[in-house]
């Protein structure tokens, strides 16, 4: 509590995830990497989560940008139930306690969801990579 008196006091963080290969570094890992520090209980405007892909690997380029869709959900939940662990892949691991009727239960299910549906764009990509097309923003990555 005291340290959320002095926001404007604390550091900025840079933090940098590092990827390579796609097939050592499968890309469900490396967003699940992403999204947990992009909901970090730290002021927003004081956190840059940085990807350095030194394999400019279409794939990943492709889960990161289907993450950044599921973090525009998966964020304002941690911060509203202000979750401990913050890795979808690990959260989800536990099944939901008897809340049935709550909004937290409500929320809870359907952040599942599309968290399943990421994975699983995330899986379908990774076992055929041709139906990727190249889009708009690919070649800016790349360079």
């Amino acid at each position: 509590d005291r340290l959320d008196e002095r926001v404007q006091d604390l550091p900025s963080v840079d933090i940098f995830v590092t990827t390579a290969d796609p097939v050592r570094e499968p890309p469900i890992l490396v967003v699940n990497s992403v999204l947990s520090l992009l909901a970090l209980n730290y002021p927003a405007n004081k956190v840059a989560c940085y990807v350095s892909d030194d394999g400019c690997s279409t794939l990943t380029y492709l889960s990161l940008k289907e993450a950044s869709k599921f973090a525009n959900i998966w964020v304002p939940f941690c911060k509203k139930y202000n979750l401990k662990v913050r890795a979808p892949f690990r959260y989800f691991l536990e099944p939901l306690a008897t809340l049935v009727n709550s909004e937290f239960a409500k929320d809870w299910e359907m952040m599942k969801r599309e968290y399943e549906k990421l994975s699983q764009k995330v899986e379908d990509a990774t076992e055929d990579s041709h139906w990727f097309d190249a889009d708009d923003d690919f070649e800016a990555f790349s360079n």
